[in-house]
């Protein structure tokens, strides 16, 4: 016993030095299955390297990866493979894979090797680097919501005086810019996959305008309490989501509806009752459509059949990211990495480029951009409630807890459409269910339509002339 703790570090006991011991060789197993499928990449097809690109920071920091491409580079048997590898790596260039130090190795790597296309990789390092000396300008674009108006210039637009259609050109319009700057980063911080952390600005950006839009919906319908001036505050969402469709904005079109169906909008059946037969149609329909029966079975064959641009429900996909995440092991149980795992999740990320890759260029009045830069919103439940009361009581003197009738319909922010809890959200690779085929099928067919479909005028030809 003496020999033993003679040659140990203080205050540490034996087990505790074993676990350590364990630990390290689990972690250099762990590394050298690494590179064994780094290897494979850089001198795998286009496909697969792109999904490793995008998800190899789970298993490796960038530093690691760049050592293991240098070993490839400098090999007469594989530098034409990894020059190409570093070009994919350099197009789907994440901020800080590669500092000044590392872009200065590769471009003396480059002088002293003889390749097909050093040209296009200089370039495309040069244009890494002016990146990475402007790194910050993003996240502080993003503050702003995309919008970037004075706070002087956001006042005394009235809802009602703005054209449905300007509305929603105006949502459409702020959104996208927020959502064309979210990177595979941002998502991969937000899931927390990546070893080294990261920024999920962009993301959360995203997911703070979905939550703003509605409860700004909610909040302007339980706070009028006029009837018939309700009822047209009711109309006039149903315009804009009805307006919103017809762009193909269906984050603006689930946020109108997440609004909509929140419980102190929903208890309110006089409401409803007086709302005419054309806009209960118009609601029904949009249910429908965002069900998440099987799956969200419903959006997902729209989404396939819009062209572009379009702006998807981006919850979705971060739902999709979590149950990947939470539901596959990042390795097989012999060691290996989990290969499946990065091309359902590259599958995505492609999906997300292509739509970021075909921006809304529309005219949109001052007005409606004013409007939905800073909208009046109520995020309390318990004031929510208080006002819906207001606008229509119950038969009990006292208005109850909106948190006693487990039946009481539930606000669907993006926040809970990132949560896994739902039995329809299982991706999991060595699932055999059916929910994961169709998912699976259906992202296949979304990506397929993507891939083929170029800039056409939207669905309705009164609606050609706000697309330039």
């Amino acid at each position: 016993m003496d020999l033993i703790t003679s040659h140990s570090q203080p205050g540490r006991s034996v087990s505790s030095m074993v676990k350590d011991g364990k630990e390290e060789d689990h972690d250099e197993e762990k590394a050298s299955m690494f590179y064994v499928h780094a290897v494979s990449m850089i001198q795998g097809e286009l496909a697969e390297r792109r999904s490793f690109l995008q998800c190899f920071r789970g298993y490796a920091t960038p530093e690691q990866l760049f050592e293991i491409w240098k070993v490839q580079i400098k090999n007469k048997a594989t530098k034409e493979q990894a020059s190409d590898f570093m070009k994919t790596w350099l197009e789907e260039y994440i901020q800080g894979d590669l500092n000044n130090k590392r872009i200065r190795e590769t471009l003396g790597l480059l002088e002293s090797k003889s390749f097909s296309n050093p040209n296009e990789i200089k370039l495309l390092l040069l244009k890494t680097n002016q990146e990475e000396c402007s790194n910050g300008a993003g996240l502080q674009r993003t503050k702003s919501l995309g919008i970037g108006l004075p706070l002087d210039l956001r006042r005394g637009t009235d809802f009602m005086d703005v054209p449905s259609r300007e509305i929603a050109k105006a949502l459409t319009q702020s959104e996208f810019q927020i959502f064309s700057r979210i990177k595979t980063s941002d998502i991969l911080a937000k899931i927390e996959w990546n070893k080294t952390g990261g920024n999920a600005e962009n993301v959360t950006a995203m997911i703070a305008r979905f939550n703003q839009i509605s409860f700004w919906v909610t909040t302007t319908v339980v706070s009028c309490q006029d009837r018939k001036a309700q009822v047209e505050y009711l109309e006039k969402f149903l315009k804009v989501a009805r307006e919103c469709d017809r762009l193909n904005n269906f984050n603006g079109l689930m946020e109108i509806m997440s609004g909509l169906n929140h419980f102190t909008v929903q208890r309110m059946h006089q409401l409803w009752g007086d709302l005419s037969a054309k806009y209960k149609k118009y609601f029904d329909e949009y249910e429908e459509m965002l069900s998440t029966a099987n799956n969200f079975k419903n959006y997902n064959e729209q989404l396939a059949t819009r062209t572009l641009p379009t702006l998807p429900h981006f919850g979705l996909f971060m739902r999709d990211f979590v149950a990947l995440k939470e539901g596959n092991n990042k390795y097989h149980s012999n060691g290996d990495i989990n290969g499946s795992l990065m091309q359902m999740m590259g599958d995505r990320f492609e999906a997300i480029r292509i739509y970021q890759r075909h921006p809304y260029k529309l005219n949109v009045s001052s007005s409606a951009v004013q409007l939905v830069a800073a909208p009046h919103f109520i995020a309390d439940e318990d004031i929510l409630y208080k006002m819906s009361f207001r606008c229509e009581p119950t038969e009990t003197d006292d208005p109850p807890s909106p948190f006693i009738s487990p039946a009481m319909p539930r606000r669907a922010s993006m926040e809970s459409s990132d949560s896994t809890g739902s039995q329809e959200s299982t991706t999991s690779v060595e699932s055999t269910s059916s929910s994961r085929s169709y998912r699976l099928s259906q992202m296949h067919n979304i990506l397929s339509t993507l891939r083929s479909s170029a800039k056409k005028s939207p669905r309705g030809d009164d609606h050609r002339d706000s697309w330039t």
